[in-house]
């Protein structure tokens, strides 16, 4: 295996809600990160582990909650608090 075969893959996989973090990250050889794609494939889970899968699972459902609750007081649109311009 060289170098630059060596690709970063998305345990969780940003097409499912998977994020840009280290804890959702995994060193896989290229061309089988190409084979598993944006797909989440038991293959794959048996591939990376079932403890590190659980990890990233654990951390995408923590982050996807704390961003809803930081996020939330600043809905301006669905709160009815948005105003356009020509309205202010």
């Amino acid at each position: 295996m060289y170098d630059e075969q060596i690709t970063v893959d998305h345990i969780i996989p940003r097409s499912i809600g998977g994020h840009n973090h280290p804890l959702n990250y995994y060193l896989m050889w290229g061309p089988l990160n190409s084979h598993f794609k944006g797909w989440w494939k038991a293959e794959k889970v048996a591939y990376i582990g079932a403890k590190v899968v659980k990890t990233a699972r654990e951390y995408t459902e923590w982050f996807r909650d704390k961003a809803k609750l930081l996020l939330d007081p600043y809905d301006f649109i669905t709160s009815g608090k948005f105003q356009s311009p020509g309205q202010r």
